[in-house]
């Protein structure tokens, strides 16, 4: 059972939050991000991710993309702002979203033909360790 979780979206951190009040923000949906019209499935992420650094990896369950394949991360906020943050991914999956100040994000993972996985995300010092992101997404619209 944990195993099918953990697939669901593997998320990658390098600490513990330092922060305990992001828990009580509103859940982190899809709206306000870029359009995608075939986006059925989308899971969530419900542990904010701390970051010193919008930075990561993006994968598919088979470990790489299909060439050509669009992958993209974007941020909403800080807090109830909707200015929206994007990178796209380069083959290997890395992003990495620069000069983020510090503050609560809303956070979308997607590629068309993959579940989108979506979640909250703490930019900030944390604990001076250099933490990414890393998220697994599920084949399948």
């Amino acid at each position: 059972m944990l195993q099918g979780f953990f697939r669901l979206a593997m998320i990658v951190l390098l600490g513990s939050p330092s922060h305990s009040s992001v828990g009580q923000s509103p859940r982190c949906g899809i709206e306000g991000f870029t359009p995608n019209p075939i986006e059925h499935f989308v899971n969530a992420v419900e542990i904010p991710i701390y970051v010193d650094k919008v930075r990561g990896t993006l994968r598919s369950e088979a470990g790489a993309w299909p060439k050509g394949a669009e992958v993209r991360f974007e941020i909403r906020g800080p807090g109830e702002a909707t200015r929206v943050w994007g990178a796209r991914a380069d083959k290997e999956g890395r992003f990495v979203i620069r000069d983020v100040p510090p503050g609560t994000y809303c956070f979308r993972a997607m590629a068309v033909g993959w579940q989108s996985v979506v979640g909250r995300l703490v930019v900030g010092q944390v604990n001076g360790n250099r933490q990414a992101i890393a998220l697994t997404l599920l084949l399948g619209v």
